[in-house]
């Protein structure tokens, strides 16, 4: 039974680090867009990103 838990514990670290890399790699692309010139809010719309990912100074 410790070995079926353990298992589960793993693949929800597993998990939660694949997440994390996504949201930075995300991040990096945005930040990158935001420095060329782009229109952060056509940016986001064409990507269809929550709030969550939004250039911060348009959250003020």
């Amino acid at each position: 039974m410790k070995r079926k838990a353990r298992k589960k514990e793993k693949k929800e670290e597993k998990n939660t680090r694949r997440e994390r890399e996504r949201e930075g790699h995300q991040r990096k692309v945005l930040s990158s867009l935001y420095s060329s010139g782009m229109d952060p809010v056509k940016v986001e719309n064409a990507l269809g990103l929550d709030q969550q990912f939004a250039c911060p100074h348009l959250n003020s």
